[in-house]
């Protein structure tokens, strides 16, 4: 996988030079606020070091949504899919991919499985299943990147053994910018 500022262009939006030149003014007029250049890189083994943030996070939730007597049907805490942290981080580690996803969904499972234990819904949030047609795998075959998308999911179920079901969904998309999104996989 590529650094967050090696990342390849758009495809969708490489295909159209004078709506990418926009884009390119456009982005030299705004004031960024990204921390992607500071985002941290797998330079050794990946490990959920601590879950007191998480526990934390879900303590505070809950204590929110007793004071409002918890008007939701199903209150849920999102987490990010190892595929997409594995998208956004560069690994110099891991000597393959699928050696640094099953790291990362080994480590997410700690964060999956204490939301779960909190009574919360895990709303997995995957655009990489869709929107990383657009960047990673623009070039390349679908083939390449189905194939992708099916290392992912398996390493996703895995790091689901222990949640049931019912108490998991998933959010897949293909990019909130403003694009042709021609490129957009099915």
């Amino acid at each position: 996988m590529a650094a967050p500022g090696d990342r390849p262009p758009r495809g969708d939006v490489d295909k159209y030079p004078l709506f990418k030149a926009q884009m390119a003014r456009d982005a030299a007029r705004q004031v960024s606020l990204s921390a992607r250049d500071g985002l941290p890189t797998a330079i050794g083994e990946v490990q959920y070091q601590n879950r007191a943030a998480v526990e934390q996070e879900c303590a505070d939730f809950r204590t929110t949504l007793d004071k409002m007597a918890q008007p939701f049907a199903e209150p849920f805490m999102t987490a990010p899919s190892p595929g997409i942290v594995a998208a956004a981080m560069r690994n110099d580690y891991y000597p393959t991919e699928m050696d640094y996803l099953n790291a990362l969904g080994r480590a997410l499972q700690v964060e999956y499985e204490t939301i779960v234990r909190h009574g919360f819904l895990l709303q997995l949030d995957c655009p990489d299943l869709a929107m990383e047609r657009h960047f990673t795998w623009h070039e390349k075959p679908l083939d390449d990147f189905l194939g992708f998308v099916d290392r992912v999911v398996r390493t996703i179920n895995g790091a689901l053994v222990n949640i049931p079901r019912e108490k998991v969904r998933l959010h897949v998309c293909w990019g909130n910018y403003e694009g042709p999104h021609d490129c957009d996989v099915e």
